[in-house]
């Protein structure tokens, strides 16, 4: 265990300078809340708090995670279905990642999932290239967005200025939405929330990307950086072999330069548990472990496979 803070502290407040907390406890502090000391013992209520909720109360955002040194791990999520969150937070998972980019989701289907991941406490991150549904989507509850192919710091200063509120982006005031309890919290008190929960992830993965690089992971109002192995090999033509040296190196110059940056990265690493390590020995904390379809599919076949093995033994 690896839990330091004042022996009757009574802060809740997710600031509080008195305790840390590291990976290994993580689970065992979701299911073991009542045996923390007080001063985290709220940060895993069940509690609806003072507004009421349309999200978990208390959860700790997936940047805060990270900046306390918290793995976190997620799913992605291609299916439209609600279940998908269910059984990712069922699983463990910390928050889920809907890839509206190369997968079609209704407006409704969107709504049902992120609903049922916030009853479940998980947060949800959409990837997402169709800017004129961050705002929307924002005042829905999302909690975070990922946008690929990001290839310029002008287009990345945009992505900010529509994610944030001001003074580091330009999100729009809008009252009563889902986001703020259907305007029983004051704005000013869910603005403080957005500030702290919502996150802004941007992919570098085109040739243009990786060329302006520096300018794009020093734009500031970025939380996470992203990688996508398939277009870095794209782009540096080997299309198909994501997990070339050559895609690795690349990806570590990335992570490099967002540590430089004080950025934090989020990559994917599919069922590589051997990649993951590697990228956390490089201070990354926030992980997406492999997709539903992936997942399905693996369970099923290793399934069917042992029912013929056994039907058919002779």
């Amino acid at each position: 265990m690896n839990v330091k803070n004042g022996t009757n502290c009574p802060c809740v407040n997710l600031d509080c300078p008195r305790f840390s907390k590291c990976e290994e406890c993580v689970i065992f502090h979701r299911n073991e809340k009542n045996n923390l000391p007080s001063c985290l013992r709220g940060l895993f209520t069940d509690d609806l708090g003072r507004y009421g909720s349309t999200r978990r109360q208390h959860r700790i955002s997936i940047k805060a995670r990270a900046d306390r040194g918290i793995v976190s791990f997620g799913m992605v999520v291609n299916i439209p279905s609600p279940v998908m969150a269910e059984l990712a937070a069922i699983a463990g998972c910390d928050f889920i990642r809907v890839d509206m980019e190369h997968n079609l989701f209704t407006v409704e289907q969107v709504q049902h999932i992120v609903r049922a991941a916030d009853g479940c406490g998980i947060a949800t991150c959409i990837r997402l290239d169709e800017y004129s549904m961050i705002t929307p989507m924002l005042d829905f509850g999302v909690e975070g967005f990922m946008f690929p192919h990001v290839r310029s710091a002008a287009q990345a200063k945009d992505l900010v200025e529509r994610v944030k509120y001001a003074p580091t982006g330009r999100r729009g005031y809008a009252d009563a939405g889902r986001a703020q309890r259907y305007g029983s919290m004051p704005f000013s008190d869910y603005m403080k929330e957005a500030q702290f929960d919502v996150f802004l992830q941007v992919q570098i993965e085109d040739r243009e990307g990786l060329e302006h690089m520096e300018e794009i992971i020093a734009t500031p109002g970025l939380d996470f950086i992203c990688t996508g192995r398939g277009d870095i090999a794209q782009a540096l033509g080997i299309p198909g072999y994501g997990n070339d040296a050559k895609v690795t190196e690349v990806e570590n110059r990335i992570i490099d330069c967002a540590s430089k940056h004080g950025l934090r990265c989020q990559l994917s690493v599919g069922a590589s548990v051997e990649k993951a390590r590697e990228f956390y020995k490089r201070g990354v904390r926030t992980f997406t472990i492999g997709d539903d379809r992936a997942y399905l599919l693996g369970a099923l076949k290793e399934n069917v496979d042992m029912f013929r093995a056994v039907m058919f033994k002779q």
